[in-house]
C-alpha cells in the first residue's frame, strides 16, 4: 500500500500542476479541446436554467461591396443598410462602427439622417480613450449617465477623451455609448474575457454600447437601471429593472467565457449582403431564402447589431487560436446577458479540496485488489463526474476536467499495475490465524 501512495503522490502532484499550467496558459491543445466539450456539456443539461440570446449579428463582412467606388464605408452604405432593415420592422437596432465621416465630406449627408429617423431609437457606437490627454470635444459630455449608483466607484475603469463620436444627424435618434476603451479594453484570463460595462468619465458614471443596447431593447429608462458595488453589496452586480441581473466586478467589468456556447446558434447572424434577398421574387434566391428563414424572421424580434467582421476586422485572438471582430465580441457578450450564462470556474481552494478528496480515495483504495480498485476506481470518477455537472446547474461552477480524470486514472492504473502489499499486522494476524487453525488440527 505504502508503494502505490507514494507514487500516486508523485505522479498525481506533477498532474495537479501541470492541469492548473494548462487552465492557466492553455498549452495543450488536448485540454482546451476537453474543457470546451465539457463545458458545452454541462450546458445542455442546464437547459432548464439558461436560454439562447435574443441578438443577432447583421455582419458587414468581406462580401459586401461598398454602394460607391471605394475602399470605405460612407454614409449611404449605412442609409442602405438600414433601409434593408427597416423592411423587417426591428424592435432596436445599434450600430457597433462609429458613424463619423470627415467634415468636409457632406456626400449622402440627408440620405443617413434620414434613414436614421425612421428607424426605432438606435444606440451609437464610439471609441474612447484612457490618457492623459485632455478631451477637447464638446460631444463626449453627451453620453448617458447613471444616477442609481451604490458602493465605491473608484475602481471603475475611466476613460478621459473620446477618440470617435457618431454625427449628430445620426444622433437625432440615436444615443452614443463607448465600444471600446482603447489602452485599457479588454483584459484576457484563463480562456475568460473581462469586457467593460460602465465606465468613469469624470465624476459621472456612464453605461458601455453592451448595456446601453440591452436597455434600450427592453425599453427601460435609465432611471429604472442601478449599479451596486461593493462595499454597498458583497458582489458587484447591475439591474436593469426586473429583466436582468449582471454581475460585474469592482471595476465594472462582466466577465465571458470564450466556449460557454455563446456562439451561433445561440445568436442569429445574417450577412449585409443577404439583407436584401429576403423579399426578392427571383426563383433561384427562394432556396436561399429557406435557408435564412429563421434569421430573418430574428429581424423582427432580436436586437439587432450592425458591426464590421471583415477579416481585417477579426483582431481579437482567443485562447483556442481564433479571431474574432469586436461586432462580434459585443454580440457574444449581449448574447452572454440575455441567456444568464454567468459561468465562473471553480476558484483554486475547491479545486484544490478536489484533489484532497481524491487522496483520500487513493488511500482508502490502495487497502484493496486489483480489480477492487478498478471497480471503485471507475465507479468514483463517475461520481466526481455526475457531482460536477450538479454543481454547475445549482450554481454555474465549472472545473476544467483533465485534472481529476487524470488524477483518477493514474489512482487507478497504479492500483492495478502495483500488486496490494498487506501490512505488517495484517500479515501477521494471517500467520497467527493458519498457525491456530494447524494447531487445533
Amino acid at each position: 500500500m505504502k508503494y502505490r501512495i507514494v507514487t500516486f503522490l508523485v505522479f498525481g502532484t506533477a498532474l495537479f500542476f501541470l492541469g492548473e499550467q494548462s487552465a492557466n496558459e492553455h498549452h495543450l491543445p488536448f485540454t482546451q479541446s476537453l474543457d470546451r466539450v465539457w463545458l458545452e456539456f454541462c450546458i445542455a443539461n442546464t437547459s432548464d436554467r439558461l436560454t439562447d440570446g435574443s441578438v443577432t449579428l447583421v455582419r458587414i463582412d468581406d462580401t459586401y461591396e461598398p454602394a460607391l467606388p471605394s475602399d470605405e464605408l460612407t454614409r449611404l452604405d449605412y442609409a442602405v443598410i438600414l433601409a434593408n432593415i427597416e423592411k423587417f420592422k426591428p424592435q432596436s437596432v445599434a450600430i457597433a462602427p462609429s458613424l463619423q465621416w470627415p467634415e468636409t465630406n457632406i456626400i449622402n449627408q440627408k440620405a443617413l439622417k434620414t434613414q436614421c429617423s425612421k428607424m426605432p431609437l438606435l444606440t451609437l457606437g464610439a471609441v474612447v480613450e484612457n490618457s492623459p490627454v485632455p478631451d477637447k470635444n464638446s460631444d463626449s459630455d453627451q453620453y448617458s449617465l447613471l444616477a442609481n449608483i451604490e458602493g465605491d466607484t473608484s475602481q471603475i475603469t475611466p476613460f478621459t477623451r473620446t477618440v470617435a463620436y457618431p454625427e449628430a444627424d445620426s444622433r437625432a435618434n440615436g444615443r452614443a455609448a463607448f465600444t471600446e476603451i482603447e489602452l485599457s479594453n479588454i483584459e484576457e484570463n484563463s480562456g475568460t474575457l473581462t469586457i467593460p460595462l460602465i465606465a468613469k468619465h469624470g465624476d459621472n458614471i456612464v453605461p458601455s454600447f453592451i448595456l446601453l443596447a440591452i436597455i434600450n431593447h427592453t425599453k427601460h429608462k435609465l432611471e429604472n437601471v442601478s449599479v451596486q458595488l461593493p462595499p454597498a453589496v458583497s458582489r458587484g452586480e447591475i439591474l436593469i429593472g426586473e429583466d436582468y441581473v449582471i454581475p460585474i466586478d469592482k471595476t465594472g467589468r462582466m466577465k465571458i467565457y470564450e466556449h460557454a456556447a455563446i456562439a451561433p446558434p445561440l445568436y442569429r447572424t445574417v450577412s449585409a449582403t443577404e439583407l436584401p434577398l429576403a423579399l426578392s421574387e427571383d426563383p433561384s434566391i427562394k432556396a436561399l431564402q429557406i435557408d435564412l428563414e429563421d434569421e430573418y424572421q430574428s429581424l423582427s424580434n432580436n436586437l439587432i447589431v450592425i458591426g464590421l467582421d471583415r477579416k481585417s476586422d477579426r483582431l481579437l485572438a482567443l485562447s483556442s487560436g481564433d479571431k474574432i471582430s469586436l461586432s462580434e465580441l459585443i454580440t457574444r457578450s449581449i448574447a452572454t446577458i440575455q441567456s444568464g450564462r454567468f459561468i465562473e470556474q471553480w476558484p483554486l481552494p475547491g479545486r484544490l479540496i478536489g484533489f484532497a478528496g481524491i487522496i483520500v480515495a487513493a488511500l482508502r483504495l490502495y487497502q484493496f485488489s486489483r480489480w477492487k480498485v478498478l471497480i471503485w476506481g471507475g465507479l468514483l470518477t463517475f461520481l466526481y463526474i455526475g457531482g460536477s455537472v450538479f454543481v454547475f446547474k445549482s450554481s454555474l461552477l465549472w472545473t476544467p476536467l483533465f485534472t481529476p480524470l487524470a488524477l483518477f486514472a493514474t489512482l487507478i492504473l497504479i492500483g492495478i499495475i502495483l500488486p496490494h502489499v498487506p501490512s505488517n499486522k495484517t500479515t501477521s494476524a494471517a500467520l497467527e490465524s493458519d498457525g491456530t487453525s494447524k494447531d487445533l488440527s
